[in-house]
């Protein structure tokens, strides 16, 4: 066929092949296209040759920038024999199988917006009358331009009186991605809900790797499809955030009634996440019928908890002593990397696991933080959900209800509102006291606190103010710090509660022998490099992954083809950094240009970040930045997934990150997620001239602004910031925004 005309169009070369025929690369009129050629063979029958007509009558009326678009069709005679042809759309991409193949799991943030656009286009191709009726891995293109099309309408019918089989009996679609209703004896006809239990399937896959029906007996997967519920996503991605679960549960419904009523209102919901009313509703009810809060991203872990046994029963201890007798306290300290938050995690799995009835709020500190208890308001919002904290807030301040509008606005980070009064740090510590009280009447709560260290001394010192009004109160307060010079805050607890330190120790040789078993998958490799890696390590378990890396990447490990690891030279011989700064700054130094900008551009952003932000300040495809972020994930280790953002794998890669640029190129970053940010704020009364903003938006925007090339331009916000700021309780905040107008004053109008 190739050098051979068909209709319009001259075949070039053959792009793919199967069981149905081939499809080429052909030139026309209007440029490349890819031409389907069906088998003559199998349009003998009156049944494909109405298929193979449908589909291009079908292709012909949709038009939206999220199907391929077809083209043409016609009739074609070779050699006598009639081929029957289709031109398509030419795009140049890759299926989402590709995708899947490489990168094994498919970020968060990159499976929101590829699930967006397919729903997009299933609801253009649902307006036509039209059910697909086969969307799987297969038949979702990523473009070069970083696009997301569904293609291949072969199988797609009409929903009234839909058939399900061909007139041999053989199911029609791949049966792993089919719907329940497709399998029923009378199903009153296939409509759009199918697909999106197709597009559920599909998501669960791209998100954890494994289709949730999937199995080599096609009975196991009908049985599965019709009457077991698949795991929650959560249980096999535990980076997976509770909207997305619940969004991919709800596609996966058994009954079609319980799915989304379209595929764009699917699209809708997806696209506003988190603030949009769809998740609000759920949420509200998920939290109503089960009582708790939903379950927590919680982070991937290299290998099964292993030793600390001694810690983990001098926390059990704490809480004994905490659900008999009322509020104590235990410190946990260790280097970076040494497994505080590992063990407080584990600890509260074990209580879960054996059936105990608890509340586990976690909130943490950011470098930087300050404010007070702002760690505390990120534990209850958690818990609560922003939107559902006023009912806990008014119960548990029923005594003095004028407080509740601004304890809630500064759960939220919000200003309160007007004419409510300002919350000073003694005031916020008994409306967090009262609400802690409350759910501790109901359940023993354990409350954790991570990077105590990263807090400055006033948001340390709402810990121990928090203390007296918790004194009765069930509750086990675990706060995690890296080993400070000033411990005041932690003796200043001490003497508020009864508490105890714990001081995490390196792993011993023993323990990081039993990490490695599961690392490689062989006792007999564990036992050999176990005194390298302890040796090297300094037992830090962190820094054995790190360590184990740098064997992989040293070649002084290998795979087998079966998997297995081997040695294939002295492990000793291998060069290692010997800080975890040398490590951070040995693993920068291997990306290339474009994902050492992205990453840069990121550090400016801050620890955790918008994959989608990023993009936009470098002025790139946000798939592709997603993309590229899930490849130096999987590669280097510097990022990771924390539901639909990226974090840092460690702080100190952020704070390498940042401080090893270029000042003139890290105040234009900076100025270009200014810009980004702009972009975003919606338009003011006058049009896009008039937009300004406000509240936490207006903080980071000028904070951005400030560091860039243009300070001045930050005046129009600087208002707002510092008020948002100081309605907050972030006075520093507040006071780091005036001495950066206060040093360009001259520059910005009415600047006192």
């Amino acid at each position: 066929m190739i050098g051979e005309r068909i209709g319009d169009f001259r075949v070039e070369a053959v792009l793919g092949a199967g069981g149905m025929g081939t499809v080429y690369r052909a030139t026309g009129p209007g440029g490349a296209v890819a031409l389907k050629v069906v088998l003559p063979h199998l349009l003998e029958d009156a049944g494909a040759l109405a298929r193979f007509r449908r589909e291009a009558a079908i292709g012909a009326t949709i038009r939206h920038p999220n199907v391929v678009a077809t083209l043409a069709s016609g009739e074609h005679d070779v050699e006598g024999r009639p081929l029957r042809w289709i031109a398509m759309e030419y795009v140049e991409g890759r299926t989402l199988r590709g995708l899947l193949d490489e990168m094994r799991r498919v970020p968060e943030d990159l499976c929101r917006r590829i699930g967006c656009e397919v729903a997009r286009g299933l609801a253009a191709i649902h307006a036509a009358g039209v059910v697909h009726r086969d969307v799987k891995p297969e038949n979702v293109l990523v473009t070069r331009r970083h696009e997301v099309k569904v293609m291949d309408l072969g199988i797609a019918r009409g929903g009234a009186g839909d058939e399900r089989v061909t007139a041999t009996g053989a199911f029609v679609g791949s049966v792993q991605y089919a719907a329940p209703e497709q399998f029923a004896e009378a199903d009153g006809g296939i409509d759009g809900r199918a697909d999106l239990h197709a597009l559920g399937t599909v998501l669960y896959e791209l998100s954890s790797g494994t289709n949730p029906f999937e199995d080599p007996d096609w009975r196991v997967v009908f049985r599965r499809i019709l009457r077991e519920e698949p795991p929650r996503l959560g249980l096999v991605n535990p980076q997976a955030s509770p909207f997305f679960e619940e969004f991919v549960a709800t596609l996966l419904q058994k009954d079609r009634d319980a799915r989304f009523a379209t595929a764009a209102e699917a699209a809708d919901a997806l696209e506003a996440g988190e603030a949009g009313p769809w998740w609000e509703r759920r949420e509200r009810e998920l939290r109503a019928a089960s009582r708790r809060p939903l379950r927590r991203v919680r982070v991937a872990r290299d290998s099964a908890f292993v030793g600390r046994e001694d810690e983990l029963a001098a926390l059990r201890e704490e809480w004994r002593r905490a659900c008999a007798g009322g509020l104590r306290a235990a410190v946990v300290t260790g280097e970076a990397g040494i497994g505080k938050s590992r063990l407080a995690d584990e600890f509260a799995a074990r209580l879960e696991s054996e059936g105990e009835d608890i509340f586990f709020l976690h909130g943490g500190f950011l470098p930087g933080a300050e404010g007070g208890a702002g760690a505390l308001a990120d534990a209850i919002t958690a818990h609560f959900g922003r939107d559902g904290v006023f009912e806990p807030a008014a119960a548990a301040l029923s005594e003095t209800p004028s407080l509740v509008p601004s304890f809630v606005a500064w759960l939220r980070g919000e200003a309160p509102p007007a004419g409510a009064p300002h919350l000073g740090p003694a005031a916020l510590a008994r409306c967090i006291a009262s609400v802690l009280r409350a759910a501790a009447a109901e359940r023993p709560v354990l409350l954790l606190v991570e990077d105590a260290h990263f807090a400055d001394s006033s948001a340390r010192a709402a810990l121990a103010e928090l203390v007296p009004g918790l004194a009765a109160a069930r509750v086990l307060l675990i706060a995690t710090s890296r080993p400070v010079g000033d411990d005041a805050w932690i003796a200043a607890l001490e003497r508020a509660t009864p508490a105890s330190r714990i001081a995490l120790r390196p792993l011993d040789e023993r323990q990081i022998e039993t990490l490695l078993r599961q690392a490689v998958a062989s006792e007999v490799l564990a036992g050999q490099i176990a005194p390298v890696l302890a040796a090297k390590s300094g037992g830090n378990p962190f820094f054995v992954f790190e360590v184990l890396r740098g064997l992989r990447d040293g070649r002084a490990l290998s795979r087998d083809g079966a998997g297995r690891w081997f040695v294939t030279s002295d492990p000793s011989r291998v060069e290692v950094p010997s800080s975890v700064e040398d490590l951070v700054l040995a693993r920068l130094a291997g990306l290339d240009a474009g994902d050492r900008s992205l990453l840069e551009t990121a550090a400016c952003v801050g620890f955790e970040f918008d994959a989608s932000l990023v993009a936009a300040a470098e002025r790139v495809a946000a798939v592709h930045a997603m993309e590229r972020f899930a490849a130096i994930e999987r590669a280097h280790g510097l990022v990771r997934t924390a539901g639909p953002r990226f974090q840092f794998d460690h702080h100190q890669i952020r704070e390498r990150a940042w401080e090893r640029m270029d000042p003139a190129a890290r105040r234009d970053r900076h100025g270009a997620i200014a810009a980004a940010l702009a972009a975003r704020l919606p338009p003011g009364p006058d049009g896009a001239a008039g937009r300004s903003a406000t509240g936490p938006a207006a903080e980071e925007l000028v904070r951005h602004t400030l560091l860039g090339p243009d300070p001045e331009s930050a005046g129009p916000h600087v208002g707002a910031a510092i008020e948002s700021a100081i309605a907050r309780g972030r006075i520093r905040d507040a006071a780091a925004v005036a001495d950066g107008v206060e040093r360009i004053a001259d520059r910005i109008p009415d600047a006192q």
